[in-house]
């Protein structure tokens, strides 16, 4: 086999990159890193915010034990319970003991890594329980009935053609691989969803042991900032963003969160680790909290 140069790789690779899927993949990771460094560009001392969150997570650890009893004490106080489960299977029988309780047969989900460890989707709709996934980059994999192919893009892979076919299926007529076009598809599509289902679910990136005071109830509470996005976002036209939606489990009669413990973070020290950030924060406090 013939060898090949420096030089020669870097063209063959170019070439490659600039050819239907690979393109697509290496476009979407350029995106990826683009939005990471916009995100770190927000802090005046990026090192020291790392350092200081890693205090905050070992120090956690290291209290683990009380911040699991005052998180359960400040959540059920504000009407929550809160179950734990010993393996997947466990979790799984939670939940869809929770869906049968409420008489209902279908959930809509947002963004939960926890769920895809534990392959709910798959025993809820074995029980005939309708799992409804709400953020785009799910949704699409849920519809292609494939596992995502990354953490933060699970749907990183499939080009925009591949994303209205699977789609046009769904509706029944052909849309375009327009993106525009298949946004306000899944919009609507999602929307009545929403209304329709019996139980939410989200994912959580922190389970805070408490809370600043909430000013109208004047009390402290056991709060979680969701894994995908709270409300509906805008888009550059002014529409709402197809992705995630109205937090998943605001609108259903019954609302759960799925996370392990080591999710949970001690209280203080988060808005000291976040004190040298450009512009306001996205930590947010659940307030109608049902189900932890």
């Amino acid at each position: 086999m013939k060898s090949m140069g420096y030089a020669e790789l870097e063209r063959a690779v170019s070439a490659a990159l600039a050819r239907g899927r690979v393109r697509g993949l290496y476009e979407a990771m350029v995106r990826g890193l683009t939005g990471r460094e916009s995100a770190i560009a927000e802090f005046e001392d990026y090192g020291s915010f790392r350092r200081k969150v890693r205090e905050v997570k070992e120090r956690s650890v290291e209290e683990l034990e009380e911040l699991v009893r005052e998180f359960v004490r400040n959540a059920e106080a504000r009407g929550a319970r809160v179950h734990y489960a010993a393996d997947a299977e466990d979790a799984c029988n939670i939940i869809l003991r929770i869906i049968e309780q409420s008489g209902g047969k279908k959930m809509v989900k947002s963004k939960s890594l926890t769920s895809e460890e534990i392959e709910l989707n798959d025993r809820l709709e074995r029980e005939g329980i309708e799992v409804l996934e709400t953020d785009l980059g799910e949704r699409i994999i849920q519809q292609a009935r494939e596992k995502p192919s990354h953490l933060v893009f699970p749907a990183m892979h499939k080009t925009v053609g591949d994303v209205a076919e699977l789609f046009s299926a769904e509706a029944g007529k052909k849309l375009e691989p327009e993106i525009g076009a298949l946004l306000t598809y899944i919009r609507s599509r999602l929307r009545r969803e929403f209304l329709d289902a019996d139980v939410g679910l989200n994912g959580a990136n922190v389970a805070r042991s408490r809370c600043p005071r909430d000013k109208r109830r004047e009390r402290k509470a056991g709060g979680i900032a969701p894994e995908g996005p709270d409300r509906p976002r805008r888009d550059r036209e002014g529409g709402e963003d197809g992705g995630g939606g109205p937090d998943a489990g605001q609108v259903p009669r019954r609302r759960c969160y799925g996370a392990e413990v080591d999710r949970l973070r001690l209280d203080y020290g988060w808005e000291d680790a976040a004190s040298g950030r450009r512009r306001k924060g996205a930590a947010h406090c659940t307030a109608r909290q049902r189900e932890a």
